[in-house]
């Protein structure tokens, strides 16, 4: 963790996987001890990342203009309600004329 103390989102990130990998590896009897257990995960400063202003959408509404796959990725994102992951999903099949269905 000490090595990652620049990024620590992926220290933590990092701790995660080694924590479970250990996990298994005690469960299998690979190893004795868990050597993840106990470490702390790094504290994250800041607030993330700020919310978009309308001028934000408006700028990025001039450099994407309609029919570029930016453009529909902002479009669908402020407009469906849907969640990143469920966005990248998204498409054709999803359509029933000019309504989109999940």
């Amino acid at each position: 963790m000490d090595d990652r103390r620049a990024t620590p989102a992926a220290a933590n990130n990092y701790l995660k996987t080694m924590s479970a990998l250990c996990k298994w590896a005690v469960k299998d009897g690979h190893i004795k001890a868990n050597p993840a257990e106990g470490v702390g995960k790094t504290k994250l400063e800041g607030d993330g990342f700020p919310a978009w202003q309308i001028e934000d959408v408006r700028a990025f509404c001039i450099k994407w203009e309609i029919g570029t796959r930016q453009r529909l990725a902002m479009e669908l994102a402020m407009h469906t309600g849907l969640r990143r992951s469920d966005l990248v999903r998204i498409g054709r099949q999803h359509m029933r004329g000019i309504y989109l269905h999940p």
